[in-house]
């Protein structure tokens, strides 16, 4: 890695950096020292001591102490999960879910990419990297809202925007076995959380 390149990736730390300081200003979100100890503490507990998780940060970022690694590090990831957990109750973040869902689903009635691939690019959990897979699923194993769509849809058939606790979703239905109490649905989903939101707010910031 030349010089340049080692310069360009200081400068998007920075950007990024500065962009989350300035989100969580202007959201009023803040990260105290107690918090910051709490996380260190939780850390050190899985690096067995203190002792080992300062070895551990001295081996991987060379130069730093423990304050630094608590400024440069902890304090951006707290931030961003407290800024990523309000959004759950923020309508705008719901409402840009709500708009890059539709995105997706136009994508898919165009034709442009598969449900598996729109999912890897979309789901943000675990799903992502099986193409939004479900495997089989019970009716009363999904949430009431995904069950009754899922009921409804005829084998490869793709859901309306389905609103739930988790997010908005898109089911693809991909056949069935069993009937009665032993139906077992083949599902597929695609998932947009409201945190989406952060990630055009950061987007914007830099």
């Amino acid at each position: 890695v030349g010089e340049a390149e080692l310069r360009q990736s200081a400068l998007a730390r920075f950007a990024v950096e500065a962009a989350l300081e300035d989100l969580a200003r202007r959201s009023q979100v803040t990260v105290d020292d107690d918090e910051i100890e709490s996380q260190r503490k939780q850390l050190a507990q899985k690096f067995v001591s203190v002792a080992r998780l300062q070895g551990a940060v001295r081996e991987n970022f060379p130069g730093w102490d423990s304050q630094r690694f608590s400024r440069k590090l902890l304090r951006p990831y707290l931030l961003e999960l407290k800024l990523r957990a309000r959004l759950w109750q923020d309508p705008r973040a719901w409402e840009a879910a709500a708009v890059r869902l539709k995105v997706v689903r136009q994508s898919l009635a165009a034709g442009t990419r598969s449900f598996a691939d729109a999912a890897r690019l979309t789901n943000r959990d675990g799903s992502a990297a099986v193409g939004g897979d479900l495997g089989f699923r019970g009716p009363a194993e999904l949430d009431p809202t995904v069950s009754a769509a899922a009921l409804a849809l005829p084998d490869g058939a793709i859901s309306s925007p389905l609103r739930t606790a988790r997010g908005y979703l898109l089911i693809q239905r991909d056949g069935a076995v069993g009937e009665g109490a032993d139906l077992r649905l083949r599902l597929w989903q695609i998932v947009v959380t409201p945190e989406v939101f952060f990630e055009l707010q950061m987007s914007d910031a830099i």
